[in-house]
């Protein structure tokens, strides 16, 4: 095993931008950026991980961890950064974005809710699982899942 040392840097934000132009701005593989700054009663830091054998930019570097914490908050809060991952090709016009909770991921969706002809009477979008897709179907109510009427 090969022995490595790991740098970590800590600065505020603006000086992180200001530092980026030169050297002192880039991140080595394994090096860690912590980039601070505060708006009112609120300090953001953001994490960033060296991962190129090039030195990079700080902040095209992956964010490996946020956090917020407000002034006399018991402690801070941590999320997960939102991680941009571009398409394979363009998506289509009109494609939104669905979340993937087995690989905790946003993907594009092309399709979503397809007609194949604008509804001519009342009815309810329901998933056509032998067509693969959501159509709008006949309106359904309680009579017609169990027979019975209901009042109240």
């Amino acid at each position: 095993m090969t022995t490595t040392r790991i740098y970590h840097r800590f600065d505020t934000s603006a000086n992180w931008s200001t530092a980026a132009g030169g050297n002192a701005g880039k991140l080595a593989k394994g090096e860690i950026a912590i980039a601070k700054s505060v708006s009112g009663n609120t300090t953001v830091a953001l994490g960033y991980l060296g991962v190129n054998d090039e030195p990079t930019v700080y902040s095209s570097c992956p964010i490996v961890f946020y956090g917020t914490i407000e002034s006399g908050a018991v402690e801070p809060v941590f999320s997960e950064p939102v991680i941009y991952e571009a398409p394979a090709a363009t998506p289509a016009t009109g494609s939104t974005l669905s979340w993937d909770s087995a690989n905790s991921k946003w993907v594009v969706e092309e399709e979503v809710l397809n007609l194949d002809a604008y509804p001519s009477a009342d009815g309810t979008v329901v998933w056509n699982q032998s067509l693969g897709k959501f159509q709008v179907g006949a309106a359904v109510s309680a009579v017609d899942l169990d027979g019975g009427e209901y009042t109240v």
